[in-house]
């Protein structure tokens, strides 16, 4: 999954035209490959991140914390580089990302720990099940989109795409999840977990009080 998510960032920036290409940029270091949580960056599934994708910002109530989560799309995530997969990604930067921002620009910031006690007492989980986790981001994200939606580039597609991919939630989920992680590490002597992170052959840990070791 990794490689070809790798293969297809590589594709969608533009920096090579062909699979073979990306995979020599790649196995040459041509490209500086780091994990996500080194910055303070979460991936799901095959994880990638490259520049130009947009992503979800979170941070703490006292701003002491931000974390990024790129927004979730179902193609890329599962290692897949086609034509398609690209196409998808272009989406997402050009008509997805902006409206997401621009409904967030109206109403102001999304209390996401209200929201997700709100969806846990409807019965999900936000990551496995996350029915009610959608539509309560589309109830608070959608009246600030209407208000402006002559400034939203093909808004039908925009709403069908969430309607469709409940999955569109997780990228806000778990950004703020991050931020919780985050306000729990670099305690002293403390064993709590705050990374777990895997590549698809290994799979690594941090605790509280190891720092980034």
């Amino acid at each position: 999954l990794q490689r070809g998510a790798v293969i297809g960032a590589v594709l969608y920036e533009g920096w090579a035209s062909s699979p073979e290409q990306a995979i020599k940029l790649a196995e040459n270091k041509n490209i500086n490959l780091m994990p996500c949580n080194d910055a303070n960056t979460v991936g799901g599934l095959a994880g990638i991140t490259s520049p130009s994708m947009p992503v979800v910002v979170a941070t703490s109530a006292d701003g002491r914390q931000r974390a990024f989560c790129r927004l979730w799309e179902p193609f890329l995530v599962f290692g897949n580089y086609d034509q398609k997969t690209i196409q998808s990604l272009k989406w997402l930067e050009k008509v997805f990302g902006p409206a997401m921002k621009i409904g967030i620009e109206q109403i102001g910031q999304i209390e996401m720990s209200a929201l997700i006690a709100s969806a846990l007492q409807m019965g999900d989980d936000t990551h496995s099940r996350k029915i009610a986790t959608s539509l309560l981001l589309i109830k608070t994200l959608l009246p600030g989109m209407i208000k402006v939606v002559d400034k939203i580039t093909n808004f039908e597609s925009v709403i069908n795409f969430w309607l469709k991919y409940d999955a569109v939630s997780l990228s806000f989920i778990i950004a703020s999840a991050k931020v919780m992680s985050l306000a729990a590490s670099a305690i002293k002597g403390s064993s709590v977990i705050t990374v777990i992170c895997s590549n698809g052959f290994e799979a690594g840990i941090q605790l509280s009080g190891t720092g980034n070791q």
